[in-house]
């Protein structure tokens, strides 16, 4: 990385921020609630959250152990 490059456009800048209810609830607490660009984050249901081909032994599909 060049320490002596600097780009057109800040790499962090962002329009808006996703956060969570706990973190909406501490910026209401801080009367910072009112910042522009922060948004509550949608909670999106993980479906099928299995990890395939990870350590661990679990059953293969036709249910015998490893």
């Amino acid at each position: 990385m060049r320490m002596d490059f600097m780009p057109d456009e800040s790499a962090i800048k962002v329009d808006r921020i996703e956060v969570d209810k706990e973190t909406i609830d501490l910026l209401d607490s801080l009367w910072m609630s009112e910042l522009p660009g922060i948004v509550l984050k949608e909670d999106v249901p993980v479906v099928g959250a299995e990890i395939l081909g990870g350590y661990g032994g679990g059953a293969d599909a036709a249910g015998r152990g490893a």
